[in-house]
């Protein structure tokens, strides 16, 4: 984790006044139509809390991208709200439920498989907690599955093997509660197993 001064907000806070000032209408758009598209998401019962929350990351990432192209002394456009959504969705999504997680105050532990690879046991583990088998945790449009198992035929303990060896090839994100486990896309698949597991 970077640590910085306590004396970094204040600077942040003058840039960022230093970047509504070179286009104050532009942003003023901006923040309108943000909170238009917020608020008529968040008015569909259920589902639109969640897709609001989870897509927070996504839209923040949309905010550094209009500084960015203010820095770069480019004029601040609309379509820029959207331009979070266009690279690495998945894993601001994740953020976005880890997030969501926060807000509903429900403990839990972010595992990063690339950092840290489940073994073999573990991965055994983690699938009696989702009901499914080892072919099924496999993300097919990953490079490491198209190079060396599309197509084929394996076996759950090949599979097994294949994960532990790539594990950029497991489906993620995964929620673990208790005894039971899903893959957390789409996110209203997280919300309903939450609240089962509540029930």
């Amino acid at each position: 984790m970077l640590v910085v001064p306590a004396s970094n907000g204040w600077l942040w806070l003058k840039r960022g006044f230093g970047f509504f000032g070179r286009a104050p209408l532009a942003w003023i758009l901006v923040a309108v139509s943000y909170w238009m598209l917020v608020s008529v998401v968040g008015i569909l019962p259920y589902v639109g809390l969640v897709a609001v929350m989870v897509a927070t990351p996504a839209f923040a990432v949309s905010f550094m991208a209009m500084c960015r192209e203010l820095e770069r002394g480019r004029p601040l456009e609309l379509r820029l709200l959207f331009a979070g959504f266009r690279r690495n969705l998945g894993a601001l999504a994740v953020l976005g439920g880890i997030y969501l997680a926060a807000i509903l105050g429900i403990e839990a532990e972010v595992i990063e498989y690339l950092d840290n690879p489940p073994d073999k046991e573990a991965l055994r583990e983690l699938l009696d907690k989702l009901d499914m088998k080892p072919a099924e945790l496999v993300r097919h449009g990953e490079a490491a599955y198209k190079e060396n198992y599309a197509g084929k035929a394996l076996s759950d303990d090949e599979w097994l093997d294949a994960l532990v060896a790539h594990p950029i090839l497991i489906e993620r994100p995964i929620v673990v509660r208790g005894d039971r486990a899903v893959i957390g896309r789409p996110a209203e698949r997280v919300m309903e197993f939450l609240n089962s597991e509540d029930e």
